[in-house]
């Protein structure tokens, strides 16, 4: 609940000149840059993204990641795993 979150909107829809205030950002510009970064993560416009979505984005920048670290996971499986706290294998925008 984005209401809950402090936010006036959801964060597909335009964002409000409280929203990033609401998240502790000192300038809109820094809230405008991570909502960015989220929705190219974000590929399928689902409202999160996972380890694929990631992995992906990884391909397109251009980054070499492990496929395999100290976990036996995929580094970008491993990414989510650590930051997933639904446990259910996507980063949702609360989260990120």
């Amino acid at each position: 609940d984005w209401k809950a979150l402090g936010m006036s909107t959801c964060p597909k829809m335009k964002t409000s000149d409280t929203d990033w205030k609401a998240l502790g950002m000192e300038k809109r510009v820094e809230y405008e840059n991570l909502r960015r970064v989220f929705e190219r993560l974000d590929r399928r416009s689902k409202g999160h993204f996972n380890a694929e979505d990631l992995a992906m984005t990884f391909r397109s920048c251009g980054y070499k990641y492990k496929m395999k670290t100290e976990y036996g996971m995929t580094e970008a499986e491993d990414i989510i795993w650590e930051n997933d706290e639904e446990s259910d294998g996507y980063i949702e925008w609360s989260t990120f």
